[in-house]
């Protein structure tokens, strides 16, 4: 490998790295700097590290710089737990968002197949909603059809079927 490959790039000078320390900050978990200008208020780190001098009463140069790691830890920690439950939060919103797209084509693609005054799943309201809780209801009454339609295919033809409901058949 060429000495070129290796090197690292970026500003060499202090006035250079001085320019850029704030370059590409899209959450700050990384960030050096106590405050992270996008997200926080100066106000709200010093309550905050007030709030933990009080706590711990620091006695000593070592229990000061002890403490005030201790408010330093804490805040980046929140802006972690911040960071990942609007990550956790997106993502969430892009798997509803995808279901309401899914079952939107679904419901084109059923009415497009329908015969002329077939009455389709869509027209008695299934597969319309994209909230999580109805996927969840989804595919219990998913399961539930498959656990009854396995009961048919393996017991006799003459057996009744039974279900929560009781017998029918």
């Amino acid at each position: 490998m060429s000495s070129k490959t290796l090197s690292k790039r970026g500003p060499k000078t202090p006035e250079g790295k001085l320019a850029v320390r704030f370059n590409a900050s899209t959450h700050g978990i990384l960030s050096l700097q106590p405050i992270v200008n996008a997200y926080e208020r100066a106000d709200d780190w010093e309550r905050h590290c007030q709030a933990i001098m009080d706590s711990l009463c620091p006695e000593g140069g070592m229990e000061q710089l002890l403490a005030e790691r201790v408010a330093s830890c804490s805040w980046r920690l929140n802006r972690v737990l911040l960071y990942e439950s609007e990550t956790i939060a997106e993502s969430q919103e892009g798997v509803v968002e995808s279901v309401r797209q899914k079952r939107k084509r679904e419901m084109e693609l059923e009415r497009s197949f329908a015969k002329e005054g077939e009455e389709v799943l869509t027209d008695m309201g299934i597969l319309i909603e994209s909230h999580p809780a109805n996927a969840l209801d989804d595919v219990r009454t998913a399961r539930k059809v498959y656990k009854s339609v396995c009961n048919v295919l393996e017991g006799p033809p003459d057996a009744p079927i039974e279900d929560e409901m009781g017998a029918w058949g």
